[in-house]
């Protein structure tokens, strides 16, 4: 566990990708392997850390996710919380109009609002 907290916040380095990872008030990372195997894309479990998923992008497989939700139509679970709704309102589509603005005024110091 220590290592994989160690290798999800980039062995203490700024590895951080603005692409995907949104979360800029820790050194977090969403990484391909443990988010594949795990369904821990950390930088996303550090913006919901209470969310069920945590693979909110197409590409963000969570099997993690998958197996809940099966669990759940079967109604071994109640109740879960998903934060892919709140992760694109409050991150990735104003991420996304960002990259647009930028392109269309050709201003790259524009910069996302928080």
């Amino acid at each position: 566990m220590r290592t994989f907290n160690y290798e999800g916040h980039a062995k203490g380095k700024d590895k951080q990708n603005k692409k995907t990872d949104y979360n800029q008030k820790d050194k977090s990372i969403n990484q391909l392997w443990p988010g594949i195997v795990a369904g821990e894309w950390h930088n996303n479990h550090h913006l919901f850390p209470k969310s069920a998923r945590s693979g909110f992008k197409p590409m963000q497989i969570d099997f993690a996710w998958y197996y809940i939700k099966f669990v759940s139509w079967i109604g071994a679970v109640s109740h879960y919380k998903d934060g892919k709704k709140q992760f694109y309102e409050k991150y990735y589509l104003p991420y996304k109009q960002m990259r647009r603005a930028r392109k269309m005024t050709g201003n790259p110091s524009i910069e996302m609002e928080t």
